[in-house]
């Protein structure tokens, strides 16, 4: 059989498809769809076919002939395409974010195909103690990225109810780079986006909130999870997966200090870490989502992950990230003596 994807050009899809053991038909914006698909072909474990569309379009933008192509051919439609600009325009976000969720929960049913549809955790984002995996309530306070990406889950949820569709809402955490280096050499690092915003120079001090956590992620133990929803019976009508590190995501103290260890090499690639109280934070970050997009904006928005405490509860990524691992992963430079805890740290929040 065949998965049909979207978003395989991104970030995490280059992972996914050094994963998926089947032959894979990847939807891609543009008339250049096929030389792309042949770039693909060369870093995947299975042969890729491009089809161009979109998925902000009905049936992803594919016309009648290769709907019906494909129906009975396609057992699995894995939706990984999605706006993660934070300061993006609400219009550009619910199209993407919202309405390609929508669409390729129709399309998969059209198709009688399952669907594993690319959520995002920070929906859950200050919830309280603890997010299970379940659908949840719209509040205050969520910035226009966070309340895109849930309405997209209950998009995603009408349309597999009325018409029983199996389908799996696997709530993707903040990536960072491989924890095993692939056959390329190259483990993504240097394009992650928190690892563009630490070392970019945007923040001059890295602002944090005691007792927040940082819930990133590997891409590559994520993407493995995804491959093992693609061959799974989901066990309700969507059913929501959280992949994350849940109770084993780092304090943010722990996350600084081994990174602040790791940049000791290089101190420009780590900023000043800073306490302040978390409705600082918050607050900040609620008035930049209100703000026109750019790269300062976005960053602006993100102080608010330093600042939440929240564990997203679930199976988990199946194997252990150490802190000095994750930061490894965010393409800082370890340092080769271990961590101190004497008089470098004195004063810092125990």
């Amino acid at each position: 059989m065949t998965v049909l994807i979207s978003g395989a050009t991104g970030f995490l899809g280059a992972a996914l498809l050094r994963r998926i053991d089947q032959p894979v038909v990847a939807l891609i914006r543009g008339a250049d769809h096929e030389d792309r698909a042949r770039a693909l072909n060369r870093h995947s474990l299975s042969p890729v076919r491009g089809v161009r569309g979109d998925v902000r379009r009905p049936n992803w933008g594919m016309d009648d002939g290769t709907v019906d192509e494909l129906r009975g051919t396609v057992s699995a439609v894995l939706n990984i395409a999605g706006d993660v600009g934070w300061s993006a325009p609400w219009a550009r976000l619910a199209e993407t974010n919202i309405d390609g969720a929508a669409n390729a929960a129709a399309l998969a049913h059209r198709l009688g195909a399952r669907l594993v549809h690319a959520g995002s955790l920070y929906v859950g984002y200050d919830y309280g103690a603890e997010v299970g995996e379940h659908l949840l309530r719209e509040r205050e306070h969520l910035t226009k990225y966070e309340r895109a990406k849930l309405r997209g889950e209950w998009a995603v949820a009408r349309v597999a109810r009325e018409n029983d569709l199996p389908a799996f809402i696997a709530r993707i955490p903040a990536l960072s780079g491989d924890l095993d280096t692939p056959a390329s050499g190259s483990t993504g690092a240097r394009k992650v986006p928190l690892s563009r915003l630490i070392t970019s120079g945007r923040w001059p001090v890295l602002p944090y909130s005691s007792g927040a956590r940082l819930d990133v992620c590997p891409r590559d133990l994520v993407a493995a999870r995804v491959v093992e929803l693609l061959g799974s019976e989901p066990a309700d009508t969507p059913e929501v997966v959280n992949i994350g590190q849940a109770a084993a995501a780092p304090m943010v103290e722990s996350f600084i200090r081994e990174a602040s260890i790791a940049s000791r090499r290089d101190p420009s690639s780590f900023p000043r870490p800073v306490r302040v109280p978390p409705a600082w934070l918050k607050a900040v970050s609620r008035q930049a989502d209100r703000l026109h997009e750019s790269p300062d904006t976005a960053a602006a928005i993100g102080m608010r992950y330093f600042a939440s405490g929240t564990v997203y509860s679930g199976s988990g990524l199946g194997r252990e990230v150490s802190v000095r691992s994750l930061v490894r992963t965010l393409g800082m430079p370890l340092a080769d003596e271990p961590t101190r805890l004497n008089s470098y740290y004195s004063g810092w929040p125990a």
